[in-house]
């Protein structure tokens, strides 16, 4: 399983986490016996939201929580701003476009055969939660090209009108 974020070289704070799983995939795929089907397993950091500005506060709230525990376990972000705290974190987050946009600049996750999503470390909200599995149901994984495997499976909640 790629994690959702990984430390960086201290020497490359800024290395996208891409560049840290392909080489990892990569090194999976060369060692792989001939005939196995590859099961590459990718977690992301995700938070979609119907208003960009909504998710940016609770990101703020939740990567300052986070930053504590970073700097206890001895790391020290280059950046403490949001956006570098999101950048340092590879949070993926905003209205379902900006979500699209970023997930689609990550290299790796066009090699994964599954893929997760979780909110930690934004943790909003358990409504905004839901409204924010809905969105990436609905919105971002057809964009990305994913589909579920079972469709009618899906439930037609709208957790909208719990936000």
């Amino acid at each position: 399983m790629l994690s959702r974020t990984q430390p960086r070289p201290a020497d490359a704070l800024d290395l996208p986490l891409d560049a840290l799983q392909n080489p990892i995939i990569d090194a999976y795929l060369a060692a792989l016996p001939a005939g196995v089907t590859p099961r590459i397993m990718g977690s992301r950091s995700v938070f979609v939201c119907d208003d960009s500005a909504r998710a940016r506060d609770f990101a703020a709230q939740g990567l300052s929580r986070g930053l504590e525990r970073l700097r206890a376990a001895g790391h020290q972000p280059a950046d403490e701003t949001l956006d570098g705290l999101i950048r340092a974190f590879d949070v993926h987050l905003g209205t379902p476009q900006q979500v699209i946009d970023s997930l689609q600049q990550d290299s790796a996750l066009a090699r994964v055969t599954d893929l997760a999503f979780q909110v930690h470390s934004i943790d909003p909200p358990h409504p905004y939660i839901l409204r924010s599995i809905e969105l990436i149901a609905r919105h971002v994984a057809p964009a990305l090209g994913w589909q579920p495997r079972h469709p009618a499976a899906a439930a037609h909640h709208h957790a909208e009108e719990n936000v």
